[in-house]
């Protein structure tokens, strides 16, 4: 377990600046006569934008940049971030956010465009947006779209909008005709089983996809089917066609084909690909690579420019693309450290210059010849990973708040109600908090933060491999449980409760203190309530649990026990089991009533209502007889909601998209 602390993000800017200050140019790049080191500035970006509403107060955290996009205007540089949409005034320097708060239908955006008439354009997680001089507007679940997580918008030449879904296989491109959405499934002419690496709608309304194989060809691992890595053109009158490369041109034997589609203004298409940089005329294909000026021919993203050029980026550089030749616009870059541009993101603004948003630090590089700015955007709320939030939300005697993002990497980010500071990085499976105070993680092992240090517990304790849950029970017992183990520890010594009783048998999942102090225990065949002197009670049996596969766990006020996994909810009243599936479900035996699939976070409250956190339909509140829901449309950060924490003033939901405060009064 590799645990390392500091300042958060401006640490990155200490990765870039060694990556900077790296930088060479090859001998017979074009453009570039001898070897040049770019000129190296960093500022630190404070985060402006609507941070309160009503009784919601937005925390964001660490970004990552999904899209880069320059306002119609040039003065402007728009991000699609996982933490809500991001405007950048260039020459004022000041940072702005957009949130749920705002109106945006989800804090976690893919995509981003602009249309004819300058408004703005987002694919969301939980739906499509608009900004215009009026504000925002949300089109969401129940508003015409099928499947409303978004990963593509483009505006075609009628002012409508194209987008792409990621949540089904195979993915589906969208066209809202006036009144209503039209839906290409891709799942015919042998198209079935893809996904959509890219989105572009040309001037002339012809509407390219990027497809890549979802799913592994059977009996070959590793390799793709022939349909799954292509493109495909829709053209106006609702057909489409396949403009795949040749084999001989492209080799489609990998799944990702093409990363990033362009236009020219004449209306040829280029096409960004690990193999080089292709141009389609409307009849044949022309590959552009080392011969033609590339310095690298994995082309990770492409842009519009000035003077009627498509600009690109590879991993050491960026070009410009005139249709007839390369040109190397930037000094090629390195492949250093944590910081590198496999799937960096570019735009470029009216003076020639621009952005680079490099992978995977949350961080925007400005570069204008040899002129090269590292923005550091504030650390404004708990580090996760990308794909990942905040999983759990402990609260000290001081009032210090902890953030725990498991996974590896992971993170625990600390907040005193001013500043943030991220404690660790790291692998990291659950974190917890003793009745005296101290700060417990696991991962590989189990460690304790002793002043500014953590400490190695895990051989005292008797931890043989990573566990998967720390719990600190009522009498200052630390509870540890795993694939094999479940061990108590209470410094005087460890006792093993591994197969102690009838059916106490791996793999633990979790474990949950009831309102009267009652230790429960999730295990591999059923649920357990702890006696005392090495006593169980097997009260869940195994034939009413829907699955092993979860781990959310929380106890209500008369004993009842809630369970959440990719399968819903399930309660144990003691006698019977309930399953609590997604609204419209139709499986036997069941209840429809959550808003969304997965259950990872389950909140029983001071008043006994039980919160249930999906991870992509938003929170079902359960008070005994009424169910409701709480989405991004009420002020949620995201509706991929991992954790559910309540303290004296207020709720606080870990989800995708940030941290979001819900103030009690």
């Amino acid at each position: 377990m590799n645990f390392s602390g500091g300042e958060g993000l401006k640490l990155r800017a200490d990765w870039i600046s060694e990556l900077l200050c790296a930088c060479t140019v090859l001998a017979g790049v074009p453009g570039w006569a001898e070897p040049h080191t770019p000129e190296l500035v960093t500022k630190d970006l404070p985060i402006g934008g609507v941070r309160t509403r009503d009784r919601w107060t937005f925390y964001g955290g660490a970004m990552y940049f999904h899209r880069l996009k320059m306002s119609p205007d040039g003065t402007a540089l728009w991000a699609a971030t996982n933490k809500g949409i991001i405007r950048l005034d260039v020459a004022a320097e000041r940072l702005t956010r957009f949130s749920t708060l705002d109106g945006l239908a989800d804090n976690t955006t893919l995509d981003l465009t602009f249309d004819a008439s300058g408004a703005l354009w987002v694919a969301t997680f939980s739906g499509l947006s608009r900004l215009d001089a009026q504000g925002w507007k949300s089109w969401r679940r129940g508003d015409g779209l099928r499947d409303v997580h978004l990963t593509h918008v483009e505006v075609g030449a009628d002012e409508q909008p194209w987008v792409t879904t990621g949540s089904g296989i195979p993915a589906t491109v969208s066209h809202f005709h006036g009144l209503r959405w039209i839906e290409y499934s891709l799942l015919h002419d042998g198209l079935q089983g893809v996904g959509i690496d890219a989105l572009h709608a040309g001037s002339d309304n012809r509407v390219w996809a990027a497809l890549y194989d979802a799913a592994q060809s059977p009996g070959r691992p590793g390799t793709a089917q022939r349909q799954g890595c292509g493109l495909v053109q829709f053209l106006p009158d609702g057909t489409w066609r396949d403009v795949t490369p040749p084999p001989h041109l492209l080799a489609l034997n990998t799944r990702r084909a093409f990363t990033a589609l362009q236009n020219l203004p004449d209306g040829r298409l280029v096409a960004g690909t690990p193999l080089g940089l292709f141009l389609w005329n409307g009849e044949k294909w022309t590959r552009f690579g080392f011969k033609e000026g590339l310095t690298d021919e994995v082309v990770v993203d492409l842009c519009p420019g000035p003077n009627q050029k498509v600009w690109g980026l590879t991993r050491r550089g960026v070009f410009s693309f005139d249709g007839d030749g390369v040109q190397m616009e930037s000094a090629p870059i390195p492949d250093l450290g944590p910081l590198s541009l496999r799937s960096g993101k570019l735009a470029v603004g009216p003076e020639e210059d621009f952005w680079i948003a490099p992978d995977p630090p949350a961080v925007l590089i400005h570069g204008r010849g040899l002129k090269w700015t590292v923005h550091v955007p504030e650390l404004d709320g708990p580090t996760t990973p990308e794909d990942r939030g905040v999983r759990s939300i402990l609260k000290d005697v001081s009032g210090n708040l902890y953030f725990a993002c498991p996974g590896n990497p992971g993170a625990l980010t600390r907040f005193d109600g001013t500043h943030w500071e991220v404690l660790l990085s790291g692998e990291l499976s659950a974190a917890a908090l003793d009745r005296n105070g101290s700060l417990w993680v696991a991962g590989g092992s189990v460690f304790r933060r002793a002043g500014n240090e953590w400490l190695n517990e895990g051989k005292k304790i008797g931890v043989t491999g990573p566990p998967s849950f720390i719990h600190a029970d009522r009498q200052g017992h630390l509870w540890v449980g795993g694939g094999k183990d479940l061990l108590e520890w209470d410094r005087g010594g460890t006792v093993p409760h591994t197969g102690e009783s009838p059916g106490l048998l791996p793999p633990y999942l979790n474990m949950a203190t009831g309102p009267a102090g009652h230790l429960w225990l999730w295990a591999g065949q059923g649920i357990f309530q702890w006696k005392g002197d090495r006593q169980w009670s097997f009260t869940g049996k195994e034939g009413g649990l829907p699955g092993l596969k979860g781990g959310a766990m929380a106890v209500g006020p008369r004993g009842e026990v809630y369970l959440g996994g990719p399968w819903g909810a399930a309660q144990y009243d003691g006698l019977t089991w309930n399953h609590f599936v997604r609204e419209g479900s139709d499986l036997l035996e069941a209840i429809p009533v959550l808003p969304g699939r997965e259950v990872q976070a389950i909140l029983v409250d001071r008043k006994g209502m039980v919160w249930f956190g999906t991870a992509d339909g938003g929170i079902g509140t359960f008070d005994g007889r009424v169910w409701g829901k709480l989405t991004s449309a009420q002020g949620l950060p995201s509706n991929g909601v991992g954790c559910i924490f309540e303290d004296d003033e207020a709720y606080w939901f870990g989800t995708l998209g940030g941290v979001g405060r819900y103030a009690k009064r």
